[in-house]
Protein backbone atom coordinates (compact mmCIF):
# COMPACT_ATOMS: atom_id res chain seq x y z
CA UNK A 1 0.00 0.00 0.00
CA UNK A 2 2.80 2.26 0.78
CA UNK A 3 3.75 1.92 -3.47
CA UNK A 4 0.86 2.97 -4.18
CA UNK A 5 0.60 5.77 -1.82
CA UNK A 6 3.82 6.91 -3.42
CA UNK A 7 2.65 6.05 -7.20
CA UNK A 8 -0.22 8.32 -7.45
CA UNK A 9 1.02 11.06 -5.25
CA UNK A 10 3.77 11.52 -7.65
CA UNK A 11 1.51 12.32 -10.60
CA UNK A 12 -0.46 14.74 -8.19
CA UNK A 13 3.08 16.52 -7.09
CA UNK A 14 4.05 16.88 -10.75
CA UNK A 15 0.16 18.25 -11.61
CA UNK A 16 0.50 20.89 -9.64
CA UNK A 17 4.25 22.23 -10.76
CA UNK A 18 3.45 24.89 -13.17
CA UNK A 19 5.30 23.39 -16.13
CA UNK A 20 2.76 23.10 -18.98
CA UNK A 21 -0.75 24.22 -19.63
CA UNK A 22 -2.87 22.70 -16.98
CA UNK A 23 -5.43 21.07 -19.70
CA UNK A 24 -2.01 19.30 -20.73
CA UNK A 25 -1.01 18.14 -17.77
CA UNK A 26 -4.24 16.56 -17.04
CA UNK A 27 -4.47 14.66 -19.86
CA UNK A 28 -1.22 12.97 -18.45
CA UNK A 29 -2.59 12.44 -14.89
CA UNK A 30 -5.49 10.82 -15.98
CA UNK A 31 -3.54 8.34 -17.98
CA UNK A 32 -1.16 7.43 -14.84
CA UNK A 33 -3.90 7.49 -11.86
CA UNK A 34 -6.45 5.02 -14.02
CA UNK A 35 -3.35 2.31 -14.07
CA UNK A 36 -2.70 2.39 -10.61
CA UNK A 37 -6.28 0.62 -9.76
CA UNK A 38 -4.99 -2.20 -11.68
CA UNK A 39 -1.53 -2.18 -10.10
CA UNK A 40 -3.02 -2.80 -6.98
CA UNK A 41 -5.61 -5.42 -7.98
CA UNK A 42 -2.56 -7.34 -9.90
CA UNK A 43 -1.08 -6.75 -6.26
CA UNK A 44 -3.31 -8.96 -4.74
CA UNK A 45 -3.82 -11.71 -6.54
CA UNK A 46 -3.06 -14.72 -5.12
CA UNK A 47 -1.43 -17.51 -7.11
CA UNK A 48 -4.03 -19.05 -7.75
CA UNK A 49 -5.88 -16.40 -8.76
CA UNK A 50 -3.28 -16.14 -11.32
CA UNK A 51 -3.77 -19.58 -12.37
CA UNK A 52 -7.64 -19.20 -13.28
CA UNK A 53 -6.64 -16.23 -14.94
CA UNK A 54 -4.32 -18.07 -17.50
CA UNK A 55 -6.68 -20.47 -17.97
CA UNK A 56 -9.18 -18.10 -19.14
CA UNK A 57 -6.30 -16.47 -21.25
CA UNK A 58 -5.59 -20.00 -22.77
CA UNK A 59 -9.36 -20.36 -23.72
CA UNK A 60 -9.78 -17.13 -25.38
CA UNK A 61 -6.46 -17.29 -27.28
CA UNK A 62 -7.33 -19.92 -28.69
CA UNK A 63 -10.63 -18.63 -29.53
CA UNK A 64 -8.42 -15.67 -31.76
CA UNK A 65 -6.60 -18.10 -33.44
CA UNK A 66 -9.18 -19.76 -34.28
CA UNK A 67 -10.72 -16.76 -35.82
CA UNK A 68 -6.88 -16.07 -37.45
CA UNK A 69 -7.04 -19.46 -39.16
CA UNK A 70 -10.19 -19.29 -40.38
CA UNK A 71 -9.06 -15.51 -41.68
CA UNK A 72 -6.23 -17.10 -43.51
CA UNK A 73 -8.00 -19.65 -45.00
CA UNK A 74 -11.05 -17.74 -45.89
CA UNK A 75 -9.83 -14.06 -46.46
CA UNK A 76 -10.38 -11.04 -43.92
CA UNK A 77 -12.77 -10.18 -46.39
CA UNK A 78 -15.73 -12.48 -44.73
CA UNK A 79 -15.01 -10.93 -41.50
CA UNK A 80 -14.04 -7.45 -42.11
CA UNK A 81 -16.23 -4.83 -44.51
CA UNK A 82 -14.42 -2.63 -45.95
CA UNK A 83 -14.79 1.07 -44.80
CA UNK A 84 -12.75 3.76 -43.05
CA UNK A 85 -12.16 1.21 -40.11
CA UNK A 86 -10.60 -1.27 -41.76
CA UNK A 87 -8.29 0.77 -44.22
CA UNK A 88 -5.77 -0.24 -42.07
CA UNK A 89 -6.36 -3.75 -42.47
CA UNK A 90 -6.71 -3.68 -46.14
CA UNK A 91 -3.95 -1.94 -46.50
CA UNK A 92 -1.27 -4.43 -45.23
CA UNK A 93 -1.67 -6.79 -48.03
CA UNK A 94 2.58 -6.87 -48.10
CA UNK A 95 3.21 -10.38 -47.47
CA UNK A 96 5.20 -12.84 -49.13
CA UNK A 97 5.32 -10.51 -52.20
CA UNK A 98 2.24 -8.61 -51.72
CA UNK A 99 -0.02 -12.00 -51.49
CA UNK A 100 -0.94 -12.23 -48.14
CA UNK A 101 -2.37 -9.84 -45.38
CA UNK A 102 -1.32 -9.62 -41.66
CA UNK A 103 -3.67 -11.43 -39.99
CA UNK A 104 -5.82 -8.82 -37.01
CA UNK A 105 -7.91 -11.96 -36.32
CA UNK A 106 -10.56 -10.59 -33.86
CA UNK A 107 -8.75 -7.24 -33.46
CA UNK A 108 -8.85 -4.12 -35.04
CA UNK A 109 -4.55 -4.63 -36.05
CA UNK A 110 -2.33 -6.99 -36.63
CA UNK A 111 -0.31 -5.26 -34.19
CA UNK A 112 -2.89 -5.71 -31.59
CA UNK A 113 -3.27 -9.20 -31.84
CA UNK A 114 0.54 -9.73 -31.88
CA UNK A 115 0.94 -7.50 -28.64
CA UNK A 116 -1.88 -9.32 -26.94
CA UNK A 117 -0.56 -12.47 -27.71
CA UNK A 118 3.36 -11.33 -27.05
CA UNK A 119 1.96 -9.95 -23.18
CA UNK A 120 -0.56 -13.40 -22.28
CA UNK A 121 2.74 -15.59 -23.19
CA UNK A 122 4.65 -14.75 -19.42
CA UNK A 123 1.39 -15.78 -18.02
CA UNK A 124 0.49 -19.07 -19.56
CA UNK A 125 4.05 -19.98 -19.28
CA UNK A 126 4.07 -19.83 -15.49
CA UNK A 127 0.69 -21.83 -15.73
CA UNK A 128 2.57 -24.29 -17.85
CA UNK A 129 4.88 -24.70 -15.75
CA UNK A 130 3.04 -25.05 -11.65
CA UNK A 131 0.93 -27.18 -10.49
CA UNK A 132 -1.84 -29.51 -13.10
CA UNK A 133 -4.84 -30.82 -11.97
CA UNK A 134 -4.66 -33.32 -14.87
CA UNK A 135 -3.58 -33.57 -18.70
CA UNK A 136 -6.52 -31.52 -19.92
CA UNK A 137 -4.89 -28.17 -18.61
CA UNK A 138 -1.22 -29.62 -19.78
CA UNK A 139 -2.86 -29.61 -23.39
CA UNK A 140 -4.92 -26.62 -23.08
CA UNK A 141 -1.76 -24.27 -21.97
CA UNK A 142 0.72 -26.35 -24.38
CA UNK A 143 -1.93 -25.35 -27.41
CA UNK A 144 -2.48 -22.00 -26.09
CA UNK A 145 1.03 -21.41 -25.97
CA UNK A 146 1.53 -22.89 -29.32
CA UNK A 147 -1.92 -20.40 -30.65
CA UNK A 148 -0.05 -17.13 -29.15
CA UNK A 149 3.25 -18.04 -31.11
CA UNK A 150 1.80 -18.96 -34.61
CA UNK A 151 -0.71 -15.94 -33.92
CA UNK A 152 2.53 -13.38 -33.57
CA UNK A 153 3.92 -15.07 -36.69
CA UNK A 154 0.21 -14.61 -38.47
CA UNK A 155 0.13 -11.32 -37.34
CA UNK A 156 3.22 -10.54 -38.51
CA UNK A 157 3.34 -7.11 -36.77
CA UNK A 158 6.49 -4.87 -36.93
CA UNK A 159 5.37 -2.14 -34.08
CA UNK A 160 3.14 -1.88 -31.17
CA UNK A 161 0.32 0.23 -31.82
CA UNK A 162 0.71 3.93 -30.55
Amino acid sequence: MPWLALLAGWPILLFFLPVQDPLVQLVGLRGQIFFLPFLLIGAMLESDDYYVLAKWLAVLNLVAFGFAVAEYFEGIERFFPRNAVTTNMYGSKDLIAYTEYRIPSTFVSSASYCGVMVCTMPLLLNAWTQKRTGRLEYWLFTTALVAALLGVFMGASRSWPV
